[in-house]
């Protein structure tokens, strides 16, 4: 996902800590994205 923005691990970590992303926590390890919906989000920050 992070690919798509060519931005860094951790600038991506940061976004889902805020909620700027959104996700679905299937396990602390493990969250499942929409695409669509991640690409939307960063076209309004």
């Amino acid at each position: 996902m992070r690919f798509s923005y060519s931005v860094s691990t951790r600038s991506f970590d940061t976004w889902v800590g805020k909620r700027m992303i959104p996700f679905i926590q299937i396990t602390p390890r493990f969250s499942l994205y929409d695409f669509e919906a991640v690409l939307a989000a960063g076209r309004n920050h």
